[in-house]
């Protein structure tokens, strides 16, 4: 990462976007953190909307403590999030639809090899997640965790305890209890494809009722080549059929990783913070076999991002934020393409919330409200080099929202196209202009539709 502060001025509402802002990192042996920051004013010459200074803020911490032995990882950011997800994404042309979201994660944590074949690992992991006017979404989220691993030769093993604690600031029968036991048997089949077989216990407990349900499912783990990685597990647990899986593939010129999941989930584990794919993971990916030493490619990447104007956050879903546990359905793929003069990336994403239950269609918690849905997007950005010093990129995005729940029926699509030419104007400074269109549809009761057509000036400055 690199320092940057930019400012964009939009017609015809006469806002600023995504004005002054920074970004910096360090690197060490021992510690790595990874602090990106901002502050984005909004506002309009009119008066047609309030005067805003939106924080944001992404740090992460990697810290050996005691080689081999003792580690600690923590996160925390503060972001602005949207209100009502089915105003569209939060932008100045939608209104002031965002509140602020911070979010802190403290992981220390044992991982420790016993001998050749046995690792052993010991962790403790606090969550808080803190929603801005909104107590019923704000949480607590503590979890412990033990677990034991024989790698197979041929034959393999794994035992994992782990205890979750889930408690809302203000919804006191919202809190719940998720623990856990797992025993696993691994089997080397052929060269790199591991088969498990699993079996365990849970018990799931809250103010509604206490429940004990047996865990039975399968595993799979395939690395056909150095370039190629895929993984599944599928269980049957309280709830019904869980399921995580993911797989990718890299060459010299592109890169792909799609995942799926079906679990619970609370505010903590669904808006995360640092965590998730980047476009500089696909990139790093890319260049892995050109440049082998991992601190040269990501300065590497870290150039190519600033050079070619390239947004490192993936496309993902909205946050949509409720105080009471869910189950989280979903799944998201990433495709990344760089050659000497073009940069290219499409994401799509699919997720689906609904208020937990178990297999007999009863609440694991109570709820006084029901903010379930459904939501599909995709993104893709290009970014291609005109000559030394101007590019041309473009952006298009597409997201949809349909409630689920007291909401169903409701529906709302955002659509989104914007260009840019851009000219360096000094080895650190560069100027960018193009047209902007959005379009976003609804349905929803007391939400108007609208259209927006803007030009956009940017002018960037890296320090």
């Amino acid at each position: 990462m690199v320092p940057g502060v930019r400012a964009v001025w939009r017609n015809p509402r006469s806002c600023w976007d995504s004005p002054p802002g920074f970004v910096f990192g360090a690197r060490r042996r021992i510690t790595r953190s990874t602090p990106v920051g901002s502050l984005e004013w909004l506002g309009s010459v009119n008066g047609t909307r309030e005067t805003e200074v939106l924080p944001r803020l992404e740090a992460g911490l990697n810290s050996t403590l005691i080689d081999r032995w003792l580690y600690l990882d923590a996160s925390a950011s503060v972001r602005q999030v949207e209100v009502d997800p089915f105003l569209g994404r939060s932008s100045p042309g939608a209104g002031n639809n965002v509140r602020r979201l911070e979010y802190l994660q403290f992981r220390p944590y044992i991982r420790r090899e016993l001998t050749p074949r046995i690792d052993f690992e010991a962790a403790l992991e606090e969550t808080r997640t803190n929603v801005q006017n909104d107590d019923a979404a704000s949480a607590r989220v503590s979890t412990g965790r033990i677990a034991l691993r024989g790698r197979p030769r041929p034959l393999g093993f794994g035992l994992e305890v782990q205890s979750q604690d889930t408690r809302y600031a203000d919804v006191p029968d919202g809190e719940w209890k998720l623990d856990t036991a797992r025993a696993s048997v691994q089997a080397l089949l052929f060269d790199d494809f591991v088969l498990s077989l699993i079996a365990g216990r849970e018990r799931t407990s809250s103010r509604l009722a206490e429940r004990n349900d047996d865990i039975r499912g399968v595993g799979l783990r395939w690395v056909p080549g150095p370039r190629t990685d895929m993984e599944a597990q599928v269980e049957r647990r309280f709830f019904g059929n869980g399921f995580r899986a993911r797989a990718s593939h890299r060459t010299p010129s592109w890169s792909f990783s799609a995942s799926a999941q079906r679990e619970p989930a609370s505010t903590s584990s669904l808006v995360g913070s640092v965590s998730g794919d980047t476009l500089g993971d696909f990139l790093n990916a890319i260049l892995t076999t050109r440049f082998p030493d991992p601190a040269q490619r990501a300065a590497l990447v870290d150039s190519l991002l600033a050079s070619r104007g390239l947004p490192n956050e993936l496309a993902r879903a909205l946050d949509l934020l409720a105080g009471y546990a869910q189950l989280n359905t979903g799944g998201s793929a990433t495709i990344a393409y760089l050659s000497p003069r073009t940069t290219a990336s499409l994401t799509v994403y699919a997720q689906s919330l609904r208020q937990l239950t178990a297999a007999d269609a009863l609440p694991v918690v109570s709820a006084l409200r029901t903010d379930d849905a459904r939501q599909g997007g995709a993104e893709i950005n290009v970014s291609y080099l005109l000559g030394r010093d101007s590019r041309l990129s473009a952006r298009a995005r597409w997201l949809q929202v349909r409630g689920l729940g007291v909401r169903d029926g409701e529906r709302t699509t955002d659509r989104d196209l914007r260009f840019f030419w851009t000219v360096n104007l000094s080895p650190r400074t560069e100027a960018s202009f193009g047209p902007y269109w959005r379009s976003v549809t609804t349905n929803s009761t007391n939400i108007a539709s609208f259209r927006e057509n803007a030009l956009q000036a940017l002018l960037s400055h890296r320090f």
